[in-house]
């Protein structure tokens, strides 16, 4: 339910037309005076609810901008920005917090990220301090030997929430055919 009401805006705004539509159907057959009153208090409470869904951002839609802004900082090459979200308990692919972000580092200097798209995301919020984002991405490489462009990937990715800001504490990456990197490590070789 927080999903619908909270989340997604279009989802509230799909189920207000289609109920709508019942009611107004349903108010052409019977003339009912609490039919009429139930199909002009609707769009009142769609209203109401449309504003509290923008007006409340749950930790999935927090989650969800911080790994967007994450992507920019990756397209940027801003290691400033990778290194505030990422937690000091960091840990992947045999790699700490400091060795990952040198390891980043590197690899943005010799290849240029381009084009970074984040969709379909699954977001699990196991308590209001830990969370799993698992989600797709699609990205041009380029270096001065090649550029391929719409390199998928896909990416799970553990938060812990400090005082407010969602930070990574655990990377991995999912095989995506035809790209068989499977480790972080491939990755940011």
């Amino acid at each position: 339910m927080e999903r619908f009401f909270f989340e997604d805006v279009w989802k509230l705004l799909t189920g207000w037309g289609v109920l709508q539509f019942f009611l107004i159907c349903l108010w052409s057959w019977t003339r009912s005076h609490r039919v009429a009153i139930a199909n002009w208090m609707l769009p009142a409470m769609v209203a109401v609810l449309s504003a509290v869904s923008v007006a409340v951002v749950t930790p999935a839609e927090q989650i969800i901008e911080t790994c967007r802004r994450l992507s920019h900082a990756v397209d940027d090459g801003d290691m400033r920005a990778i290194a505030t979200h990422v937690s000091p308990d960091f840990e992947a692919h045999n790699l700490d917090r400091d060795r990952f972000l040198e390891k980043t580092k590197r690899a943005l200097t010799r290849v240029r990220i381009d084009h970074l798209r984040l969709r379909a995301f699954e977001i699990s919020v196991s308590s209001p301090t830990l969370a799993t984002a698992v989600f797709c991405a699609s990205c041009r490489i380029r270096t001065p030997e090649f550029t391929r462009s719409a390199v998928p990937s896909k990416w799970r990715i553990d938060f812990h929430r400090e005082q407010d800001v969602w930070r990574i504490t655990r990377i991995r990456s999912l095989p995506v055919p035809p790209i068989s990197f499977r480790a972080l490590g491939e990755w940011l070789r």
